[in-house]
């Protein structure tokens, strides 16, 4: 019980009895009241513990040297499929590890009980027999005077994260892969800067530079002067979420100042927060269409020019011979 003692709240447990003569009367009680705060407090501190460790989103595991389950907590209950009652004195390894896993597991134990922490990717067994792939952490655990009385092991299931990371792999790989073989110029580039990050070997053909130089510019850097305007304005509003692509035929300044033509194609890649990472941007070469566009209308200009001055001639032949 809660008692005051020197001014503090202290626990006390009462050792007394009742003193009772010959004829088994009570005569007085006598006793003495133990002070055991320190011992309250430490059970307080391990039911605080051992409350974390439920709340952990993590299986935790603890046996004895063994490998009997001395401990198992609840969200070790929904990832293994056992419940605490169950596995409380049964060895770890029957539970959770399949017979070709067995060699590894213990090999690992060898290792923990020497003292080493083990930490890496190791496939777990649930009660039904599914597999899974899991994040597992294994370290000893000391008494208070430094002695080895068990292992706790904490494990959390990476299967989806691992699906998902290999899924990223490949699509990056796809990426990198178009990126590279594309029969057009393609770049990464700063949407704060206009800076290059990434260009591929299409777009230095396009532009004369080498992949070095290109590295050091920004886009207007290649950009012909009349059309930087344009490009600014293009990706202002791409950054202010108008729009979420914007295209347009621009003109380029090669390397040899040659001044050639682009059907560009630009988006914006923003992180998961929604914040811009970089823009990607698709350069179609249509120099040789749009010289012969001016061609055609060079054309159409002369015959509609011939056309008005026959006209005119005619018109004056009819005038002058009325």
């Amino acid at each position: 019980r809660l008692t005051t003692w020197a001014g503090r709240v202290v626990w006390v447990r009462d050792e007394s009895a009742v003193v009772r003569d010959g004829a088994g009367r009570p005569l007085f009680r006598q006793g003495v009241l133990l002070d055991i705060t320190d011992r309250k407090e430490a059970e307080e501190q391990v039911l605080f513990q051992a409350h974390l460790l439920e709340q952990v989103q993590a299986a935790v595991i603890a046996t004895d040297l063994r490998g009997r389950v001395t401990h198992w907590n609840e969200y070790a209950e929904r990832l293994y499929g056992w419940s605490r009652e169950e596995t409380l004195g049964r060895d770890v390894m029957e539970l959770t590890v399949g017979p070709d896993q067995v060699a590894g597991a213990e090999e690992i134990v060898r290792k923990v009980g020497a003292g080493e922490t083990w930490e890496g990717e190791f496939v777990l067994r649930r009660r039904d027999g599914s597999r899974f792939l899991a994040h597992v952490i294994d370290s000893l655990i000391r008494d208070a005077g430094g002695r080895a009385v068990g292992i706790v092991g904490v494990s959390t299931d990476v299967t989806e994260r691992k699906r998902t990371e290999e899924e990223l792999r490949e699509s990056e790989e796809r990426f990198r892969a178009f990126f590279e073989t594309a029969a057009v110029g393609a770049a990464h580039a700063d949407p704060a800067t206009g800076r290059l990050l990434q260009v591929n070997e299409k777009l230095c053909r396009y532009l004369g530079y080498d992949e070095e130089e290109l590295l050091y510019m920004t886009f207007s850097d290649v950009t012909h002067p009349d059309d930087r305007a344009q490009d600014l304005e293009g990706l202002s509003r791409l950054l202010r979420g108008e729009i979420r692509e914007y295209a347009a035929e621009k003109r380029y300044v090669r390397k040899n100042g040659q001044t050639v033509w682009g059907q560009l194609a630009v988006s914006l890649v923003r992180d998961a927060n929604g914040r811009a990472l970089h823009t990607v941007a698709i350069i179609r070469d249509v120099t040789e269409r749009k010289r012969l566009e001016e061609s055609l209308r060079e054309i159409r200009e002369a015959e509609r020019r011939r056309i008005a001055r026959d006209l005119h001639d005619v018109v004056l032949q009819d005038l002058a011979g009325a």
